[in-house]
């Protein structure tokens, strides 16, 4: 998972959001490292970085993924599923940063986002089926 932390952002509230992602079990085990760099105006923009490798964490925390999306985010998630995947087996989904933060989770493709790739070995599609995130 990745975030950016702009200038203008509380740093705090952005690792919050991240954190809403991760189902209570994974929070603990959360690893979360930030990368500074510098903006296109010279702002300092902090990268805020989680990443989940234990297979059981990865899995739990795709199904609370998959229980708080609403019917809408997963019948567009269905639609675009396609477009979301690369030829590593890889899903790349992106998340309201605002809406994670307040604790609710909604697929948004652009703006400010939490993007979050999850790496399948199996077939991507039957195992998005299998964990609940499309029908």
């Amino acid at each position: 998972m990745e975030a950016f932390a702009y200038a203008t952002e509380n740093l705090r509230k952005v690792r919050r959001a991240i954190m809403n992602i991760l189902p209570p079990e994974a929070t603990a085990r959360a690893n979360i490292r930030l990368e500074k760099v510098e903006g296109h105006y010279g702002d300092t923009i902090t990268i805020v970085r989680l990443i989940l490798s234990d297979k059981a964490l990865v899995e739990s925390t795709v199904r609370w993924i998959a229980e708080r999306l609403s019917k809408e985010d997963k019948e567009f998630l269905k639609n675009t599923i396609a477009l979301r995947i690369d030829e590593s087996g890889n899903l790349y989904l992106r998340f309201s940063k605002q809406d994670a933060y307040k604790g609710s989770l909604h697929l948004k493709d652009r703006g400010d986002v939490i993007k979050v790739k999850i790496a399948f070995t199996n077939d991507v599609i039957e195992e998005c089926r299998r964990l609940g995130l499309i029908r």
